[in-house]
């Protein structure tokens, strides 16, 4: 809309007519505008800090992910260790059970 009154604004003004009312307004108009970017920039201003907020949250939780991924890895590691020397275990109960057993037959 204000931008079709301005259009209108300019025609008039390249065709010769001049309002005086229109000249009378002119600063207001000015003022406007330069309110119209303020606010824009303002916008703008609040919009790049919450973007910056949102940048920082997101950092601080890919760390926590990362983090969170490698001690899952390292209880994994010692998980499967656990179960290795558990199965060493079991195997060497079984040789030295199966050795006696050869020793009391044979």
């Amino acid at each position: 809309m204000l931008i079709e009154q301005t259009l209108r604004d300019q025609q008039s003004q390249l065709q010769g007519e001049i309002n005086p009312i229109q000249l009378q307004n002119f600063p207001n108009y000015l003022w406007r505008l330069k309110q119209d970017r303020f606010q824009a920039y303002q916008d703008l201003q609040a919009q790049e800090k919450r973007l910056l907020m949102v940048r920082t949250e997101l950092q601080q939780a890919m760390v926590k992910k990362k983090a969170l991924e490698l001690l899952k890895d390292k209880d994994f590691t010692q998980y499967r260790k656990q179960i290795d020397k558990a199965e060493e275990e079991f195997l060497a109960e079984i040789a030295i059970a199966r050795s006696i057993r050869q020793q009391h037959i044979g």
